[in-house]
């Protein structure tokens, strides 16, 4: 066991070119693009509403009483991102905020919007037909709230399977949660009598975060009177009705919105908040320990624009951490605050970088509007009644993805960087698997030279051990799970150099995977799929072995079992049979799609939000799958090399030499 714990053999001869691509620590955005909204926005939230695989926005319009959506009609390819012309859809009084979520559960993207001067969250259920050039939302249903909501945010509290909804009360110091009780693919949404929660005075903003890893959502609010936030956590065990407890703390003056991020990359969720007043953002770091209610450090202050009233967290320099920026209402600017925080460090900002934008600027959000792998930035400006859209022109490639790495014959590894189209050879050795993290790191076999790690911002190649894992995956932040034939289950942190053994079996594992949220699944050689959370150790979610095993952000998987067909499992619903024939390969993106490839009939792509199977393939098997945050399938067609799909409809050929197998984050 001294050997797999800590390895120390000699080097394996690697040759290595640099990804300069990566270290460019340049960050840039192109001047503000302009975009016609209703009159007075308040507040802008993105998503996909007519499933043509582009991200729309949707913008709440206060003085109007109405909500704004602009389709994206951008061309794949083009840097520039085009948007038609906006439908109004009307909402109650005040339109103050929005939120995105599928109430119905029937595969398309809904609203939700805060009413400040009704006391009222408008649902506004989607209609649009999948690929449709026109957007179309059913009658809005009005649900009564607490006093002047300003905020509105969405999430399962009660993990039922379905989409509730929580609104914060600037007047009655409360957040109302409406849980959703309507049934799967019903075309009028119904919610229960809503629950009010007392929390801090003068809450203007909401969100929601797992702050204690125990599986459900909890709640966080800035509240503009106390200067607090307030930690409800999410107690709920058995029944329909979520339970929550509060914790209060200490934040800058004013702080009028709450976004939560890893920002210190140690697997738990921070808090961060724009306070108006002091024209700061604070950090809270989460220091909770496992099994704990939530807990939080003092915060860390970084001074921004004049009146910041808006925050929203991303990676937009590809360095795999998360960033800040915030939309400032008195000198109409967007701030950018590049996280610097070293491995294993407190949350550390950099300097502000400033952007100008529209007349006061109110909300900021972020999301990839041209496809380009970049998170731009568009804010909500009510005085002009326009957005202001911020294209990320940085020659980074690494922010929403993808990062899709291959192992090609004998020629070793190697990595596509989308935007120049090209591959970059990393080690002429040959991998016998590996996986890579959205960073660029990657964990990687060579046969009987071991198990090594390859380190993206040092372009460098290290051993981690002399053993060879008989299954690997990658976590978001860089660290490596392995399994050992023999000796179980091990994460490998890439902060300290050192493994710890995931506690409960020491089975050998024949796939391994870990998503975004954190959880860890291992198909078992003789006994099955299981699960592993820190809460709960190894839980068994079927007995029986997988053809082929796929896992998305969330934790939902794409699983085959020979002779029973191909699965998809969610959290909230568990396995459900999603075609009768057995994958020979899958994977799973961001955004809830899952491709796969049938023997005899070639790739296809399950889209949630056209309800069912689309053929995408030409009939040609392929042989190793993955799929990105955008929708993008990167697939090795067997005899044909590489090729990408394009959400669009288009595939485009990456490589003509085939690839022994893909990875991508």
């Amino acid at each position: 066991m001294s050997d797999i714990r800590h390895a120390a053999a000699p080097r394996l001869h690697l040759t290595l070119q640099p990804l300069e691509d990566r270290l460019t620590p340049a960050l840039l955005f192109g001047p503000s693009q302009p975009l016609t909204a209703g009159t007075g926005p308040q507040a802008v939230a993105t998503g996909d509403f007519n499933g043509d695989g582009r991200v729309d926005v949707a913008a709440a319009n206060f003085g109007g009483n109405m909500v704004s959506v602009l389709l994206n009609t951008t061309v794949p390819g083009t840097t520039t991102a085009v948007f038609a012309p906006r439908v109004d859809f009307p909402t109650g009084a005040g339109a103050q905020s929005v939120a995105v979520a599928d109430f119905n559960d029937d595969g398309r993207l809904d609203l939700a919007i805060a009413n400040a001067n009704a006391n009222s969250v408008s649902i506004l259920l989607n209609t649009t037909p999948a690929g449709s050039n026109t957007v179309s939302f059913a009658p809005r249903l009005d649900l009564g709230v607490g006093t002047n909501p300003q905020s509105v945010a969405v999430g399962d509290f009660n993990l039922d399977g379905r989409v509730d909804v929580a609104a914060a009360n600037f007047g009655s110091n409360t957040v109302s949660v409406l849980r959703n009780t309507t049934t799967p693919g019903a075309a009028t949404a119904t919610f229960a009598a809503r629950l009010d929660l007392a929390l801090g005075n003068g809450p203007q903003s909401v969100a929601v975060g797992d702050f204690d890893g125990d599986g459900r959502l909890d709640l966080v609010t800035a509240n503009a009177t106390a200067n607090t936030v307030s930690v409800a956590r999410n107690i709920t065990l058995t029944g329909p009705a979520p339970s929550f407890t509060r914790q209060d703390y200490a934040v800058g003056n004013g702080p009028q919105s709450v976004a939560v991020g890893d920002f210190d990359g140690d697997g738990r969720l921070d808090i961060t908040t724009a306070n108006a007043t002091a024209g700061t953002v604070s950090v809270l770091r989460n220091v909770t320990a496992s099994g704990f209610a939530p807990a939080f450090t003092a915060s860390f202050n970084y001074a921004v624009g004049g009146a910041p009233v808006s925050v929203t967290v991303g990676d937009y320099d590809g360095d795999g951490r998360s960033d800040v920026a915030t939309a400032n209402a008195t000198d109409n600017t967007v701030s950018l605050l590049r996280n610097t925080t070293p491995a294993g460090g407190v949350p550390t900002l950099s300097l502000q970088q400033v952007y100008n934008v529209g007349v006061g600027a109110k909300s900021v959000t972020a999301a990839d509007f041209s496809g380009n792998g970049l998170l731009d930035l568009v804010t909500a400006n009510p005085t002009p009644n326009t957005l202001s859209l911020l294209p990320n022109t940085s020659t980074n490639v690494a922010v929403t993805g993808p990062v899709v790495v291959g192992q090609f014959g004998t020629t070793g590894v190697w990595r596509f960087n989308r935007l120049t189209g090209t591959w970059v050879n990393l080690t002429t050795s040959n991998a016998t698997a590996l996986a890579t993290a959205p960073n660029g790191n990657i964990v990687a076999n060579f046969g009987p030279n071991g198990l090594w790690y390859y380190n993206a911002a040092t372009v460098t190649w290290t051993q981690i051990n002399t053993v060879e894992a008989s299954a690997l995956a990658i976590d978001r932040l860089g660290n490596a799970h392995v399994n050992f034939a023999g000796f179980g289950t091990y994460v490998y942190r890439l902060a300290t150099g050192q493994y710890a053994q995931l506690l409960g079996t020491g089975a050998t594992a024949n796939k391994l995977l870990v998503s975004a949220n954190g959880d860890v699944f291992a198909d078992f050689t003789g006994f099955g799929l299981f699960r592993y959370r820190s809460t709960t150790g190894w839980v068994q979610l079927n007995g029986n072995s997988t053809l082929a095993l796929a896992v998305g952000a969330n934790g939902d998987l794409a699983a085959s079992f020979a002779g029973f067909g191909t699965y998809r499992f969610t959290q909230a619903t568990g396995f459900n049979l999603i075609n009768g024939v057995d994958a020979t390969a899958l994977a799973v993106g961001g955004n809830g799609s899952i491709a796969a490839s049938f023997p005899g009939f070639g790739v296809a792509q399950y889209v949630q939000y056209a309800n069912g199977w689309r053929t995408i393939g030409p009939g040609t098997q392929a042989d190793s799958l993955a799929v990105d945050w955008n929708g993008h399938v990167y697939a090795q067609l067997n005899g044909f090399g590489v090729w990408e799909f394009d959400p669009i409809g288009l595939w485009n050929a990456r490589r003509f030499v085939n690839a022994t197998f893909l990875s991508l984050a």
